[in-house]
């Protein structure tokens, strides 16, 4: 009787001692266990993606030159963002010149003439003669729709660091990835639905890859009417 005592107080010291490295590694291994399911940073650090129109008032001879350097400038930057982020056409609204109808479109004709030679194809561009309401006889009117984005706000250190147990990530965690992302992406809208890349044909630089392969020469010939470069007949 005494024996199975002292085993019994054994058996439960021993099952006592499993049962309390058992419990302490299930806490150890829940500290080391990932966020809950559904805690991304982009659900944690949203970029909110909105559509605007993006415009400009410039001044433009019937010679196809800008009045001032200044709108010269910001024409360029304009232009260069519509390649970039335009979604749809670009329109351009003239004056009218006088009472002269057939001077307001001449005006709208030279314009659509000379924004053609910034790199417009004829569908990316619309032209809208008169309508530009009292901006001067020179002045136009150019805007487009475009996307834009709105970023995160990092800083927030508001957190207890030193204490974790959950293993929860902090307010911070991944903000400055999706704001650098936020303002290197050229449109916005790839944000939500990327555009399809253009159809170049691969005929070229297939045979270049091709001509490397077999240890070929891969520069285009020459015409005759390139010459050798040396300046000789």
């Amino acid at each position: 009787m005494l024996s199975f005592n002292q085993s019994s107080r054994y058996f439960t010291a021993g099952l006592w001692g499993r049962f309390s490295v058992l419990f302490f590694s299930l806490i150890v291994l829940a500290a080391c266990q990932p966020p809950a399911e559904g805690v991304d940073v982009a659900r944690a650090q949203p970029l909110l993606v909105s559509s605007g129109t993006i415009a400009i008032e410039v001044e433009i001879t019937s010679q196809g030159n800008f009045a001032t350097y200044s709108d010269q400038v910001r024409f360029n930057k304009f232009m260069r963002e519509y390649f970039n982020r335009g979604r749809g056409t670009l329109v351009a609204e003239t004056t009218t010149i006088g009472d002269s109808e057939e001077l307001t479109r001449d005006r709208a004709e030279r314009i659509y003439a000379f924004l053609r030679t910034k790199g417009l194809k004829q569908n990316q561009l619309t032209v809208m003669a008169g309508t530009a309401g009292s901006l001067g006889d020179r002045g136009v009117l150019l805007y487009y729709a475009a996307n834009n984005v709105e970023l995160p706000e990092c800083g927030d250190w508001s957190d207890l660091y030193e204490f974790n147990p959950d293993n929860t990530p902090r307010k911070n965690f991944g903000c400055s990835v999706q704001r650098n992302l936020g303002l290197i992406v050229s449109d916005p809208g790839d944000l939500i639905h990327a555009r399809p890349m253009t159809n170049r044909p691969a005929i070229r630089s297939d045979a270049v890859v091709d001509g490397y392969k077999h240890g070929e020469a891969t520069a285009s010939e020459k015409s005759a009417a390139q010459g050798d470069g040396l300046g000789g007949e």
